[in-house]
């Protein structure tokens, strides 16, 4: 499925349930053509790729808050939890 954007949605990279990073949709999100998901209690990331950089759209309630970024996708997991919550 394409949003607005032309990129593809595809299943969650991070999910803070079992604690887990996909570490197979690192290469799908470096494509630039794609989004991951970081499934999460407090809130849910739009994981993308962009500019040499993993970003994530933070959104709560569905609204959004903020973008964080990193160089990889446990780093970005880190920096997305140590602000919004571990679940």
């Amino acid at each position: 499925m394409l949003d607005m954007n032309g990129k593809y949605f595809i299943i969650p990279c991070i999910n803070n349930f079992d604690n887990t990073i996909n570490s197979a949709m690192e290469p799908v999100l470096l494509n630039g053509k794609s989004y991951g998901l970081h499934i999460a209690w407090n809130f849910i990331g739009y994981v993308y790729y962009e500019y040499g950089q993993f970003h994530e759209d933070i959104y709560i309630f569905e609204r959004f808050i903020r973008t964080v970024s990193a160089d990889n996708l446990p780093d970005l997991r880190t920096r997305a939890n140590s602000i919004y919550g571990e679940n």
